[in-house]
């Protein structure tokens, strides 16, 4: 019995491997992406700034990366770990504001709708590093030269290969030739909850 359920296991097992192998080269541009909720996740083995960090981004017409949901956040601490190397490693994600006292914004314009915020730590910068321990966020400056990851949605933008520029491209299509995104777009979160920004939680 024991033998027909290890079996089971590995068919299963089998079967959603196939299924994530088939993810990443039916949806995302290369198969060395990993596609998670929807977007697909480019995982660079270097460290820069912030802002070089976006702009290399931005070159490769992706964003720095984009993450809305808790599956996301756990999945990429994870392969930058593997990646990396390293335990104890932050990478940049596209999470910033234009100051101390304005609202967090996703690289591709939307607004962050939930908080994974690690409360150990304070929020005084501008901006945001995820910890491969725990998932985590915390704010950073950004002239620390971590790693990184960029994101784009398969269905909306196609990558490409060249150098790093100025001009960001977001998921509508648009670009800008600023650092800070123009959009205003919200992003609805999937549990109907709402963020408050003055308190940095959801309801």
């Amino acid at each position: 019995m024991y033998v027909f359920i290890g079996f089971q296991m590995w068919i299963v097992t089998l079967i959603f491997s196939a299924f994530l192998i088939y993810s990443v080269e039916g949806q995302c541009s290369s198969t060395e992406d990993s596609y998670i909720g929807d977007l697909c996740y480019t995982i660079y083995n270097q460290q820069l700034s912030f802002q070089n960090a976006q702009s290399y981004c931005y070159g490769l017409n992706k964003n720095l990366g984009v993450i809305h949901t808790t599956l996301q956040s756990n999945f990429l601490a994870s392969l930058v770990r593997t990646k990396t190397g390293s335990n104890e490693a932050l990478f940049w994600i596209g999470l910033s504001r234009p100051s101390l006292n304005s609202r967090f914004q996703w690289d591709d314009g939307t607004t962050m709708s939930w908080n994974n915020f690690d409360s150990n730590f304070p929020k005084d910068n501008l901006n945001v590093a995820e910890s491969v321990l725990n998932g985590k966020w915390r704010t950073m400056n950004g002239l620390e030269a971590l790693y990184f990851v960029c994101s784009y949605d398969p269905r909306k933008v196609t990558p490409g290969t060249a150098g790093p520029t100025t001009t960001g491209y977001y998921t509508d299509g648009s670009t800008t030739s600023t650092d800070w995104p123009a959009s205003t777009q919200t992003q609805s979160s999937s549990s109907g909850s709402t963020y408050d920004y003055t308190t940095d939680s959801t309801s």
